[in-house]
């Protein structure tokens, strides 16, 4: 039985849209000589805030091009709209439950302003038609299907 080791914080998340599950972490080294590496969601032992821990380093791997198209941050910004072209903002980010790495839904910002007064609101993921990652987040928009409703973001509840 090895000590379980803090190696890295996470940096983003590697995100299956059309399965609606988060596949693994991209880790970002803490001190002098840093570096990005991914792991398998599965072989994460513990998360605790953004700190990752794991039972063995030899178990991170090189990012890769294929990869690099899964991750989340550059979706983030992406606009949330209904099939009628209605905007309901912009995605803030990836709501997922943790061991499982399934996606519960996302958190959608009205912008500066209403971020503020109100904070996120929440979007069940049956809800949302996600675009094809393989274009990209340029030009792309997440579609919510039927009568969705934004429902006030609350974590506790959430998770």
């Amino acid at each position: 039985h090895h000590p379980q080791k803090r190696v890295a914080k996470v940096k983003d998340v590697l995100a299956d849209q059309k399965r609606g599950v988060i596949l693994g972490l991209l880790l970002s080294s803490e001190g002098l000589w840093q570096w990005d590496k991914f792991v398998v969601l599965q072989d994460v032992k513990l998360v605790r805030g953004k700190g990752v821990f794991l039972s063995n380093s030899k178990i991170l791997k090189k990012l890769g091009v294929r990869r690099q198209q899964l991750l989340a941050k550059p979706w983030l910004g992406v606009p949330v709209q209904n099939e009628a072209g209605k905007d309901f903002g912009t995605l803030a980010d990836f709501i997922w439950e943790y061991p499982s790495g399934r996606i519960l839904g996302i958190a959608v910002s009205g912008g500066l302003w209403q971020d503020l007064q109100q904070g996120f609101r929440y979007l069940s993921w049956q809800t949302i038609a996600p675009p094809p990652v393989e274009q990209g987040a340029a030009g792309q928009q997440f579609l919510i299907q039927g009568e969705a409703v934004l429902q006030e973001y609350l974590p506790e509840k959430v998770w």
